[in-house]
């Protein structure tokens, strides 16, 4: 089963492109207090580039090896504001967690905190983005210049 999330409506529901409406409107709801909770991860090496590890080469006195990994940005769980300051993604509660049915709602800043949707509109066809949500991992690829579609 294949489920498309357009990326136009991605762009519509950045905090970047609707702040003051969605403020206005009482749709960022929370307060200062609410818990903040991280839910998952997410990688998408062509937002957020790679980064180099060092890490010691086992049963090898001094030496080590680098691993490469794509940068990873955490998911957290509300709408509230001090949550969407934190850098990261978040996810729109009463839409569905990854991997249930329907259109799961994420968003985020595009020029402040981190800015992690700024290259947004660089994600090309054949892109692969890796959501990590609890123990399970979904993998997502974009197939055309206005949409993902989760791999099963």
């Amino acid at each position: 089963m294949e489920s498309e999330l357009d990326r136009r409506a991605l762009l519509v529901g950045t905090v970047g492109a609707v702040a003051g409406v969605a403020a206005g409107a009482g749709l960022l709801g929370g307060t200062a207090e609410a818990a903040i909770r991280a839910v998952g991860s997410i990688t998408a090496p062509r937002l957020w580039g790679y980064q180099s590890i060092k890490k010691p080469v086992p049963g090898k006195k001094n030496q080590f090896t680098r691993v490469t990994t794509p940068v990873a940005k955490s998911m957290y769980e509300g709408t509230a504001v001090p949550t969407l300051n934190t850098g990261g993604l978040c996810h729109w509660e009463g839409t569905p967690q990854p991997g249930q049915k329907g259109n799961c709602v994420l968003f985020g800043h595009r020029t402040a905190h981190g800015a992690p949707l700024y290259k947004l509109d660089q994600l090309t066809k054949g892109d692969l983005l890796s959501l990590t949500y609890g123990t399970q991992t979904f993998y997502y690829t974009v197939v055309e210049e206005n949409g993902f579609v989760r791999r099963v």
